[in-house]
């Protein structure tokens, strides 16, 4: 949309690996990344990065999945719950596959989105 002044914005959905070459590009001129995935080399590309919080990634269940007399996750629960999951280009599929690996956890991934946009996009009437 046009502001006021003649700038514009736009909002993009894009995988973390390229946010950085459409930086440098100047395809973009702001991006949100996940800041554990950004290294000295990355920054250094960039003009500026800055860490805005630090977020712990939890996941959720309904009732019909997870019962109220369970306090925790099991490997066993994690690898028989069907998910869906963003494909591997995302940031946050990535930090979801090495906590699965540091744990020894195979997940039973059903369905691999590749956008979140177009996925409640197609949920909405």
């Amino acid at each position: 949309d046009e502001i006021t002044d003649g700038s514009s914005i736009s909002v993009e959905e894009m995988p973390q690996s390229e946010i950085k070459d459409s930086l440098i590009e100047g395809v973009i001129d702001i991006g949100v990344a996940f800041s554990n995935t950004l290294n000295n080399d990355v920054c250094s590309s960039i003009a500026h990065c800055s860490t805005l919080l630090v977020e712990k990634l939890g996941v959720v269940f309904s009732s019909e999945y997870f019962s109220e007399d369970s306090t925790s996750l099991s490997k066993h629960f994690l690898e028989e719950t069907p998910l869906v999951l963003l494909n591997s280009n995302y940031a946050l599929r990535v930090q979801i596959d090495q906590y699965c690996l540091n744990h020894g956890i195979n997940p039973n991934v059903k369905i691999f989105l590749l956008s979140l946009i177009k996925f409640f996009a197609n949920l909405m009437p």
